[in-house]
């Protein structure tokens, strides 16, 4: 078991909110702490990712390959309202497990355990907020996160507006949002994970519109030194998931 795929686990859940969701995570920011430029350039993003029908399903299946160092990993997500979430990665070995069961974070892997382990601590903090169906903000109404206006970035993937998202203790993220499309370009985000100070950026690209819902399908993520792209090959809206399948195999 190499080290790429041991780092997986604890790196793949921040790509997960950079990826599909990251639209959802935005555009639920306007009804906290937001200067006005910052929610005119926010709601035309909704329209463009099609909030209106993203907001009628309950049910999110992604199914793709995550590519790091030479190897390529399938990957399924399985979310549900409000806060359930499931990634599984398939490898020839057997299957890395990490989840959400709206009130306990846990994983399976079972090259580096001999059994489920409870996650706890910034790891946990990071699992329930990529767990938050419409996002973190919507649904985190006690915590204080404060979204700004950047100004506008001609060096990025193509001309953009800069929307800076800053959380409690320092933590923050920077959105590029094509100026023409109103879709995310990129993110640069600053995070700590298990108190060491970690620097991701991510760009999207190869947008597709499926029953309304435009969503993008590559994700290429640099965080220092290592680099990872998915590539997402099936999404499906709004199938019938069993709450048991987010949850713990075993009790804690």
């Amino acid at each position: 078991m190499n080290y790429c795929k041991l780092y997986l686990v604890k790196f793949t859940s921040l790509l997960i909110l950079f990826s599909a969701i990251s639209g959802l995570f935005l555009s639920s920011v306007w009804a906290q702490n937001i200067d006005p430029k910052a929610e005119a350039i926010l709601k035309k993003h909704a329209d463009a990712i099609g909030i209106q029908q993203l907001e009628k399903i309950s049910t999110l299946v992604s199914i793709g390959l995550i590519s790091q160092m030479g190897s390529d990993m399938q990957v399924s997500i399985l979310q549900k309202r409000p806060n359930l979430y499931r990634m599984d990665i398939h490898l020839e070995e057997g299957r890395i497990s990490q989840a959400f069961d709206g009130e306990k974070g846990w994983m399976l892997n079972p090259f580096v355990f001999q059994d489920t382990v409870e996650i706890s601590g910034s790891e946990l903090a990071q699992l329930m907020e990529s767990a938050l169906f419409d996002g973190v903000l919507l649904n985190s109404s006690g915590l204080k996160y404060k979204l700004s206006y950047g100004g506008e970035d001609h060096i990025a993937t193509a001309p953009s507006f800069v929307l800076i998202l800053k959380k409690p203790g320092g933590n923050r993220m920077k959105f590029f949002i094509d100026k023409k499309t109103y879709l995310i370009r990129r993110t640069e985000a600053s995070f700590s994970i298990d108190g060491f100070p970690v620097e991701a950026n991510s760009v999207f690209s190869d947008y597709r519109t499926i029953k309304g819902i435009t969503l993008p399908y590559m994700i290429e993520n640099t965080n220092g030194q290592l680099k990872t792209t998915i590539r997402i090959e099936t999404v499906r809206f709004g199938e019938d998931i069993e709450d048991l399948l987010f949850k713990a195999p075993v009790s804690f």
